[in-house]
């Protein structure tokens, strides 16, 4: 994993799980079933998966890479902050007309730190950019549209603006682990 620096502290990683793995969690997001969030600033579509899914039974050592004890104490090592737990793993899908308007992700939950996995090859749909905003949130400092494979982890901090530009063709699907 990378670590940035500004506009504030951020990670990537290319090529986070291996072939095989990305394939056989890919295949199951073709599956899911998906409920709409429609909320004004943003919508989209997302899919929660318990420990009795079929995704979660076919894909469970591809998802504790995200949420084992190892890989939560590396991200808290390389965020700077003291991480417990995973507390939230939902797939996302932004089909055409969906987005999130500029927006931080500080809360009132404990939810310290997220990561975001991306799923879909940067072709297969337009649109879909994750912007990054200076420090108090007025210009763009990076636009970003992360390989297949890669992940993106940040703070959930009053000050880490970011938004996803509307999708106008085709399918962006990730992952969104959220941690305490």
């Amino acid at each position: 994993m990378k670590i940035f620096e500004k506009p504030y502290p951020h990670i990537k990683s290319l090529n986070f799980l291996n072939p095989n793995e990305y394939n056989a969690i890919m295949d199951s997001v073709l599956n899911l079933e998906w409920e709409l969030y429609d909320k004004g600033s943003y919508k989209y579509k997302v899919s929660s998966i318990d420990y009795e899914s079929e995704c979660y039974i076919q894909n469970q050592t591809v998802i504790e890479k995200f949420i084992s004890n190892d890989f939560i104490s590396k991200l808290s090592e390389i965020l700077n902050i003291k991480l417990e737990k995973c507390v939230d793993f939902t797939f996302h899908k932004m089909d055409v007309g969906d987005f999130s308007q500029k927006h931080t992700d500080k809360n009132k939950f404990g939810q310290l730190a997220r990561i975001v996995y991306y799923l879909s090859k940067p072709d297969d749909y337009e649109g879909g950019c994750l912007r990054l905003f200076d420090l108090d949130g007025q210009m763009i400092y990076e636009e970003l549209k992360m390989p297949v494979n890669s992940l993106f982890g940040f703070r959930l901090t009053d000050d880490f603006f970011h938004e996803v530009q509307m999708i106008s063709k085709g399918i962006r699907y990730c992952i969104c682990i959220t941690y305490i």
